[in-house]
């Protein structure tokens, strides 16, 4: 039931990702050798998808709020679970890149490069704050965690759209007095 009412939004959700990815990775590569302004492009880059996918729940928890409102029961925390399914390939890739990581050296190395590419390219916003960041001499992309906490601001940007929309409250109001869905 969930998959059938929630898909198409999930599967929006991502392929949003992958578009902000592929426009977020360009401007890290296009800054590349200015640091700071590969930082500050990659963070305006994760603003931007942050919002886009705020709105995009917004939407799927008004429509929600107005079917609830005709006495349709709500999934509680579907923004969350929604945003959950549409991250399942970050995770994937996330825990690939992990299970690799430890044997980077021996075997593993192709196999992490490839699943890191891959990563890179579907989470391409993040691409200059983990290109230039480093810890312990090695850049934070080398880490297998980082992979992990960069999925948090989606689920965190989709729960808190969806629940607001749910509940018909906007961070920002309108200055017409007719409510758009």
């Amino acid at each position: 039931m969930f998959w059938k009412e929630n898909s198409y939004d999930c599967v929006k959700m991502y392929v949003t990702q992958i578009a902000i990815s592929l426009f977020g990775f360009s401007l890290a590569l296009a800054c590349a050798r200015i640091p700071i302004l590969e930082i500050l492009t990659s963070v305006m880059a994760i603003v931007f998808y942050l919002v886009l996918l705020y709105i995009a729940a917004w939407k799927i928890g008004f429509k929600h709020h107005n079917a609830r409102e005709h006495g349709k029961p709500d999934i509680p925390l579907r923004g969350l679970l929604i945003s959950l399914v549409a991250n399942i390939p970050n995770f994937l890739l996330a825990t690939l890149y992990a299970i690799g990581t430890p044997w980077k050296e021996e075997w593993a190395g192709g196999f992490c490069y490839v699943v890191r590419t891959i990563m890179l390219l579907t989470e391409g916003m993040y691409e200059g704050i983990l290109a230039e960041f480093w810890i312990s001499g090695e850049r934070l992309r080398e880490f297998w965690w980082p992979f992990f906490l960069i999925i948090i601001p989606a689920l965190l940007a989709t729960w808190m759209g969806y629940e607001l929309g749910l509940r018909d409250l906007r961070i920002i109001q309108s200055n017409n007095n007719t409510k758009k869905s």
